[in-house]
């Protein structure tokens, strides 16, 4: 039961956290996914899982199918609800009341928990504290001070740019017709970088910022746990020298452009080692009629990533050696109600999973929380450990064995818990 308490606690900050995201209207986002268990079977078969490890995929696939998910902020709260097959299973909802918060829930009709202020915010705090650098970001007792930026700090990123455009080494340009995937382009600019300078650069550059005590502060507040004590000047100066020295030794590149078509270019380049023959990575971006695609290759790590940006679109996909590829297709549809739909395939261009987000805004709308007739109960003494009243653990179980009861769920449980035993009768080989 204390479990239980517990979970209910993780709720109400769950709800705050989203409460912290309201606007002045109602936002809603709806979440659905739909899982093919053949396509999974087909995917999984082709990494070598074995048949017989497969059999519990149609009861995974239908039940992921079958949830569905919505979150609405409200003006004064919010709510989440879980469905399934479309039917509303358990809702819950959290709202602003005097002195801190109250949540009501149909697993619970009769009752209401509230939460104080004072508790909210050290539960909340909690959380941020074990996130490093979003304490300090979102304010509270970690970050009783504000984030001081130094004072110097664009200089410094101005000197990190300057590093780096200091080591690059222009060619002479190219006029002619130079062609890529059926673009023109006029005109050819080679563009290699010199990495032993860019590093030198870089370090030097990174060494002077390190030695400003209000950068190491800033630092230090990203960096760790609320409390944890900021990185000393060499400590970070040892980190980044040894990152820079792990980069490629050569880096050449070659710039294409349209005059007629000032926006649109073609960069295609590779970054190596010396005394190794298969470069580090080859890349290649061509922009192009508004649309952008990116490929970058690994030939040691047999990858190969190709990104594909169009207007409300993006699909990416890895291939590794000739045995996997994945593919992520994610599309958007900006209307009164935004739609966000994301496919995952994995060795097959049909979709295993497809996730649908909808969101939409729905005016000005609040949490009712009626008292009448209702008991309220503290958070803060179910969190301490005792047993809350026997009434209320009757009706949580009570909801809970009626959610279970649901048809909805009792066919999906009883799809998901139903498996196949074979018996092989032993063969007696002695005649007997």
């Amino acid at each position: 039961m204390k479990k239980m308490i517990r979970k209910l606690a993780a709720l109400a900050l769950a709800l705050v956290l989203v409460l912290g995201c309201a606007a002045a209207s109602a936002t809603t986002v709806d979440v659905s996914l739909k899982v093919d268990s053949e396509n999974a079977k087909t995917a999984l078969g082709s990494l070598g899982m074995p048949e017989e490890q497969q059999a519990g995929l149609d009861a995974v696939a239908k039940l992921l199918s079958a949830l569905g998910v919505k979150v609405t902020a409200l003006t004064d709260g919010a709510e989440i609800a879980l469905s399934l097959n479309g039917t509303e299973a358990v809702k819950a909802g959290f709202a602003s009341v005097e002195g801190g918060a109250a949540v009501v829930s149909t697993v619970i009709p009769s009752y209401i928990l509230t939460i104080k202020g004072e508790t909210l915010q050290k539960l909340l705090q909690q959380a941020l504290n074990s996130i490093p650098g979003i304490g300090a970001l979102i304010g509270g007792p970690a970050a009783a001070q504000s984030i001081q930026m130094p004072e110097n700090l664009n200089t410094y990123i101005q000197n990190l740019v300057t590093a780096v455009m200091g080591a690059m080494v222009p060619g002479t340009p190219e006029q002619g017709e130079f062609v890529f995937e059926n673009v023109t382009f006029d005109t050819k600019a080679p563009l290699d970088i010199d990495m032993p300078k860019m590093r030198e650069n870089l370090k030097s550059a990174f060494d002077t910022m390190f030695e400003d005590k209000e950068v190491l502060s800033l630092i230090g507040t990203f960096s760790g746990a609320a409390g944890a004590e900021a990185p000393s000047a060499e400590a970070l100066s040892k980190s980044v020298s040894d990152a820079l020295d792990k980069l490629p030794d050569t880096v050449n590149t070659v710039y294409y452009s349209n005059t007629a078509k000032p926006g649109e270019f073609y960069l295609t380049g590779e970054a190596a080692f010396e005394g190794k023959e298969v470069p580090a990575c080859t890349f290649n971006v061509l922009n192009a009629g508004g649309d952008v695609k990116i490929t970058l290759t690994l030939p040691e790590q047999q990858l190969e990533i190709t990104a594909v940006i169009v207007p409300n679109r993006a699909t990416v996909r890895f291939q590794v050696g000739d045995k996997l590829y994945v593919i992520l297709d994610g599309t958007a549809e900006m209307g009164e109600e935004q739609i966000f739909t994301v496919s995952l395939c994995v060795n097959s261009e049909s979709p295993l999973c497809t996730a649908v987000v909808k969101i939409g805004q729905n005016g000005e709308r609040t949490l009712p929380v009626e008292k009448e007739g209702k008991t309220e109960l503290t958070i803060e003494d179910l969190m301490t450990g005792e047993a809350p009243p026997q009434e209320f653990q009757t009706e949580l179980y009570q909801s809970l064995f009626q959610l279970m009861a649901n048809p909805e769920i009792a066919a999906l449980m009883t799809s998901f818990t139903t498996t196949t035993v074979t018996v092989e009768t032993p063969v007696n080989t002695d005649g007997e």
